[in-house]
């Protein structure tokens, strides 16, 4: 935590990286687009369904709508 009582930037990542299931399964296709989601990224996010542009759009418009 910083002086504010905000988490700082490593509280976040450790947080993240024990929320994800590195046991998960990732498609081999985007949900979306229908594209082939690359081995870095399966390997990267555990688990995820769309590829990282559809994946931004997705973030992009949750944002967006305050979600």
């Amino acid at each position: 935590m910083n002086e504010r009582g905000s988490p700082c930037l490593t509280d976040l990542y450790v947080i993240t990286y024990h929320r994800l299931n590195r046991n998960a399964v990732s498609a081999e296709r985007c949900e979306e687009c229908d594209e082939p989601i690359p081995e870095p990224r399966r390997a990267a996010v555990p688990g995820c369904h769309t590829c990282a542009d559809c994946q931004s759009v997705i973030e992009l418009k949750n944002k967006q709508r305050g979600i």
